[in-house]
C-alpha cells in the first residue's frame, strides 16, 4: 500500500512539472520584461540637454542604446519632433572624506518643437552608492550608482 501511494504521489508531480515547463515556454518578450512597458515609437532618439563627465556618459550612453534608444546631444535652438525624448541627469557629492555619489534619471516627452520645462515625466530614478571607496573623488561610485537605474529605463523599440 505505502508503494502504490509513493508512486502515485510522483506521476502527479511529474505531470506537474510537465506542466509547468510548457506554461514557462510560452512566455513571449513582454512577459520577460519584469514590468516594464515596452515603448513603440517611431524613431526612439533621446536627447541629453548638457554634457556630462566621461565617466557618467559612457555609462549611460550603453544602457540606453541596451534599451533601444539613440542617445543625441541637444543643441540650444534646435527643433525636435514632438513625442520624442530628452534625459536630464542631476549628481550631487555628499560626506567628507569617501564622497557617497548621489544620481538621478529622469526622462521626458517632449511636448512641443523645443524641450521646455512642462514636458512630460515618463520616468524619474534615484540611487545613492556609498562604496566602494576607491578614491576620494567618488567616480566609481558616480558610474555604479548610474548603472542600478538601468533595470528601471523602458525599453523602447521602434516602429516600422
Amino acid at each position: 500500500m505505502h508503494a502504490r501511494k509513493i508512486s502515485v504521489t510522483f506521476s502527479k508531480s511529474l505531470i506537474c512539472v510537465l506542466i509547468l515547463s510548457q506554461a514557462l515556454a510560452q512566455i513571449t518578450d513582454l512577459e520577460k520584461l519584469k514590468g516594464l512597458t515596452l515603448i513603440d515609437h517611431p524613431t526612439c532618439v533621446i536627447y541629453q540637454q548638457r554634457e556630462l563627465p566621461n565617466h557618467l556618459e559612457e555609462p549611460l550612453r550603453m544602457i540606453l542604446e541596451d534599451k533601444g534608444y539613440t542617445l543625441k546631444l541637444y543643441k540650444k535652438g534646435q527643433r525636435v519632433i514632438p513625442g520624442e525624448f530628452k534625459v536630464t541627469v542631476k549628481k550631487k557629492l555628499m560626506g567628507r572624506l569617501y564622497k557617497s555619489c548621489f544620481v538621478e534619471v529622469e526622462i521626458f516627452k517632449i511636448n512641443s518643437d523645443y524641450p521646455s520645462l512642462t514636458d512630460t515625466s515618463i520616468m524619474r530614478k534615484s540611487s545613492t552608492r556609498k562604496f566602494p571607496r576607491h578614491t576620494l573623488k567618488g567616480d566609481e561610485r558616480c558610474k555604479l550608482a548610474v548603472k542600478d537605474m538601468s533595470y528601471d529605463i523602458n525599453p523602447c523599440k521602434k516602429k516600422d
